[in-house]
């Protein structure tokens, strides 16, 4: 069962809509949050994903097109791009294998 706090979180969430494109975020800063966003969980614990923070304003207006004209890639201090990383899949088998070992998966669901 969902703890009734994470459901209160889930139904405050609100998308920003204002943003101060004029401060800066330092690698620092940008480095914290990715590590924040990183603990989200992914399929098997693969951690495949990659991100690139653009805080150029010139680079961000190019986005921009890309998001379908969204003026908040402009907008924000610093715009993230979240790649999946495909090479992922290649260690999948070695993490079914293990998975099975492990009995936390049926053999016959692997295949």
């Amino acid at each position: 069962m969902i703890e009734q706090g994470v459901i209160e979180a889930i139904h405050r969430r609100t998308t920003p809509s204002k943003f101060r494109a004029d401060e800066w975020l330092s690698d620092e800063t940008i480095r914290a949050l990715v590590e924040d966003a990183v603990r989200a969980p992914s399929s098997f614990n693969i951690q495949h994903w990659r991100f690139i923070a653009v805080r150029e304003k010139e680079a961000k207006e190019r986005l921009r097109d890309a998001a379908f004209g969204q003026d908040q890639v402009v907008q924000a201090a610093a715009t993230l791009i979240v790649l999946g990383d495909m090479r992922g899949v290649e260690i999948l088998p070695d993490i079914m294998d293990l998975a099975i070992a492990r009995g936390a998966l049926p053999e016959g669901r692997a295949a």
